[in-house]
């Protein structure tokens, strides 16, 4: 289960549409199907260790701390927005995410040149100092913003 689903789609997306955006694939031809499936499953992996690293969102705990929560506490999922101040803290800080991963990835790491595949322990490991990265950038920029 995410800690928090709307940040582990933020960052699925911005993974995956950083390595599409930046893709090295010949245009003159299609990319076969399997090149997807690798850049997706890799998405797939680093969007669960990139929510992983940051905690659950709630409203006992928002992250960082002074903002308002996304994800209700014993499950991760979003919190219904009923008010303006908790779809504008969804708004701000899904896109945060996916913009900072986008923006790391784009054209630094081409997933299927250089990574290992998605199931290896390789994998994970060379995700650490990203994962580190962007979620300091993100708990940093997310305590700038402004919130209602």
């Amino acid at each position: 289960m995410a800690n928090n689903i709307l940040l582990y789609n933020a960052a699925l997306n911005g993974f995956v549409s950083s390595q599409l955006a930046g893709s090295q694939f010949d245009v003159s031809a299609s990319p076969a199907a399997a090149d997807f499936s690798t850049i997706v499953a890799q998405g797939v992996v680093f969007a669960a260790l990139m929510d992983a690293a940051i905690p659950t969102d709630d409203a006992a705990s928002p992250q960082p701390a002074g903002t308002g929560p996304i994800s209700v506490v014993t499950t991760g999922v979003a919190i219904v927005p009923t008010t303006s101040a908790i779809t504008e803290a969804q708004a701000v800080k899904t896109q945060l995410l996916q913009s900072l991963v986008f923006g790391y990835f784009f054209q630094r790491f081409q997933a299927l040149a250089n990574f290992p595949a998605p199931s290896s322990t390789n994998f994970a490991a060379s995700l650490t100092a990203p994962i580190a990265a962007i979620k300091a950038a993100y708990l940093a920029a997310a305590a700038g913003a402004i919130y209602t």
